[in-house]
């Protein structure tokens, strides 16, 4: 992976923080402006703008927004699991262990982005 640092522990991979910033980058605001992006063709189709009116439950489109705002580390370290990318998988606990706390931010915007939206 990466070349030894001055400690000795091996340094890394320039390629892969730069896909895990990346990763985070898009899971913390990409998928949540897709979330949003889908309430607001909700709220079309409640209000009869395309075509048919719904009875579209606010909650639903509070857990719409909500989904789409939690990170999830899950699916990619199963993802590196199940191919036998354990290297990978240390690597990108380290990028996931920054992903939460920001997620703590990210998620609070959206949430209350959602709720005034949602909920007037």
């Amino acid at each position: 992976m990466g070349s030894p640092d001055a400690s000795g522990h091996e340094a890394i991979h320039p390629q892969l923080l730069m896909a895990g910033t990346v990763l985070c980058a898009w899971r913390l605001v990409g998928f949540p402006l897709i979330a949003l992006g889908l309430y607001y063709l909700a709220s079309l189709a409640q209000s009869g703008l395309l075509g048919a009116a719904p009875d579209t439950d606010p909650a639903l489109r509070m857990v719409i927004i909500t989904l789409g705002s939690v990170p999830s580390a899950q699916f990619c370290l199963m993802v590196c699991s199940q191919l036998g990318l354990t290297r990978a998988n240390a690597e990108l606990a380290l990028v996931y262990a920054a992903m939460y706390p920001l997620s703590l931010v990210t998620l609070m915007l959206f949430l209350t982005l959602g709720m005034l939206l949602v909920f007037g």
